[in-house]
């Protein structure tokens, strides 16, 4: 015996157009309030990236933990040119590890932004013994030739206490840079002058770890005073 399913069991009922049109309203004025709520003027609009940056670099700044970033140069001198009279220092020298971070501070390693791209090696590094506060620091080296395809571009410096880091920074190029193989590097005080008293210095490269100790005296220049005559 065949049975046909009645009418109202088959027929599925609609939901009136009234209601449907009541969620929506509800929903876009909910999220209208929640978006007014939360949006920020749009002279200050999200940028996600740049306030990430912003709060690392207002995390790490301005003290940077401590350390000291010092303003730097360099300048190139040709294969002719002898490098500026230095005093005859003896460095402390150490194989660098692969991970720099084992021997540098603690809070250094995060305040840098990575490992840098060091310089493989150097030669005939000249120093000063003692400088002057608020005078600059002059180093020299030389690029050897077997480094011929690294072009020195950078170098970084740290201070915190009585230490000095330094990193001399390097780029690959396919072109041979070192025409001019010496290197003049200034490492300038003037935003932050060191205290009169020893420090230790700490030149890196990827093969070998530079130490040596500096002595920063009084500044004896002392400025002129024009006494009127009569």
């Amino acid at each position: 015996m065949n049975t046909q399913p009645s009418d109202a069991s088959s027929e599925k009922k609609e939901w009136p157009m009234s209601w449907i049109a009541v969620i929506i309203v509800i929903s876009l004025v909910s999220y209208t309030i929640i978006t007014l709520s939360f949006r920020k003027p749009s002279s200050d609009s999200h940028l996600p990236y740049e306030e990430s940056q912003a709060k690392n670099k207002a995390f790490l700044q301005p003290s940077l933990m401590g350390w000291n970033r010092l303003e730097t140069s360099i300048q190139s001198l040709s294969r002719e040119t002898v490098p500026p009279q230095t005093d005859s220092i003896s460095f402390s020298t150490s194989p660098t590890p692969s991970k720099l971070e084992t021997i540098l501070p603690l809070d250094l390693v995060m305040v840098m932004s990575g490992r840098p791209n060091l310089l493989t090696a150097i030669e005939n590094l000249k120093a000063p013994a003692s400088v002057q506060q608020g005078d600059s620091i002059i180093l020299s080296f030389g690029l050897p030739s077997s480094i011929s395809s690294e072009f020195f571009y950078a170098l970084d410096a740290y201070t915190k206490g009585t230490d000095l880091h330094l990193f001399p920074q390097r780029t690959e190029t396919s072109a041979n840079t070192n025409t001019e193989i010496n290197k003049q590097v200034t490492i300038s005080q003037l935003n932050f002058p060191f205290t009169p008293g020893v420090f230790n210095l700490h030149l890196y490269t990827d093969q070998t770890t530079y130490t040596w100790e500096l002595l920063v005296t009084e500044n004896s220049k002392t400025p002129s005073i024009d006494v009127p005559t009569n």
